[in-house]
C-alpha cells in the first residue's frame, strides 16, 4: 500500500532538472504521507516507506550494558545513571565515553552519507549500485549518482546571529563574537546552537535529499507499469 501511495505522490515529478526544491517538496509530501500511514496502519506498511527504510540504513549507536548487547538508548542511560558499566558501539568499535561515542557516530554517519552518492559495481549481480539500488546500466547509475550528489551539494547551513542570516560560518562566528551573541545553525527544518549537532543535521539532510532525488527520478517510470496494466484490462 505504501509503495503505491509513494508512487502516486511522486508520479507527477520529472527527472529533468532534479532541482533540490523539487526533491525537498517531494520529501515533505512523502514524510507527511508516511507519517499518516504509520499512524493508521500496521508497522509492516509503515516500514515500506522509502524514507523510513533509508533512515534505518544509517549507522547507529548500540550498547553493551553490563555485558549484554542492547539497541535501546533509554536503557543505556538508565543503566549508566544506576552505576552499571555501559559501553557504546559505533561502526564496530567499543567506546567507554558517551561523548566520544556521539562524536564517532557523527563521523560514521558523515562517512556513510559521503559515499552514498557514488557508484559501486557488483561482480556477482553485474549491476552498478548507487546506495542500495542496483542498476543494470552503469551509465544510468552514474547519472543517478551525479544527480544525487548535486542534491546533496545543494544542502547548505544558514548561520543566524541576532536575527541576521549569514552564509559564511567565519563571518557569523566573528559577528557573534563581536556582538556577544550565539550562532544558530539552520539546515532544512532543523535548528541548533551546537556545531556538532549541526554536523549530524547536515549529513541527514543531505542523505534525505539524495534519497528523494532518486525516488523523484524513478517515480514516473514506476508509475507507468500500473497504468499500462490498467489499460489492458
Amino acid at each position: 500500500m505504501m509503495k503505491k501511495l509513494t508512487i502516486t505522490l511522486l508520479s507527477g515529478l520529472t527527472f529533468a532538472g532534479l532541482s533540490v526544491a523539487g526533491a525537498e517538496e517531494a520529501a515533505k509530501k512523502c514524510e507527511k504521507e508516511c507519517k499518516k500511514e504509520c499512524e493508521t496502519t500496521k508497522a509492516s506498511d509503515c516500514a515500506s516507506c522509502p524514507l523510513t527504510k533509508a533512515m534505518a540504513d544509517l549507522p547507529k549507536i548500540s550498547y553493551v550494558i553490563a555485558g549484554e548487547a542492547s539497541a535501546c538508548a533509554a536503557s543505556a542511560t538508565a543503566a549508566a545513571e544506576a552505576g552499571k558499566e555501559v559501553k557504546y558501539v559505533v561502526a564496530g568499535k567499543e567506546l567507554c565515553c558517551p561523548t566520544a561515542a556521539k562524536y564517532a557516530h557523527v563521523e560514521a554517519v558523515e562517512e556513510f552519507v559521503a559515499s552514498f552518492a557514488s557508484t559501486h559495481a557488483c561482480s556477482d549481480s553485474g549491476k552498478t549500485f548507487v546506495g542500495n539500488k542496483g542498476y543494470d546500466c552503469s551509465q544510468h547509475a552514474s547519472t543517478m549518482a551525479a544527480a544525487a550528489k548535486k542534491a546533496m551539494d545543494d544542502v547548505k547551513t544558514v548561520y543566524v546571529v541576532a536575527g541576521k542570516e549569514f552564509c559564511c560560518a567565519s563571518t557569523a562566528s566573528e559577528t557573534a563574537k563581536n556582538d556577544n551573541a550565539k550562532v544558530t545553525y539552520v539546515v532544512a527544518d532543523q535548528k541548533t546552537e551546537c556545531a556538532q549537532t549541526n554536523r549530524m543535521n547536515v549529513a541527514i539532510a543531505k542523505y534525505k535529499a539524495a534519497i528523494q532525488c532518486l525516488i523523484q527520478a524513478e517515480a514516473p517510470v514506476q508509475a507507468e507499469a500500473p497504468a499500462a496494466e490498467a489499460s489492458k484490462s
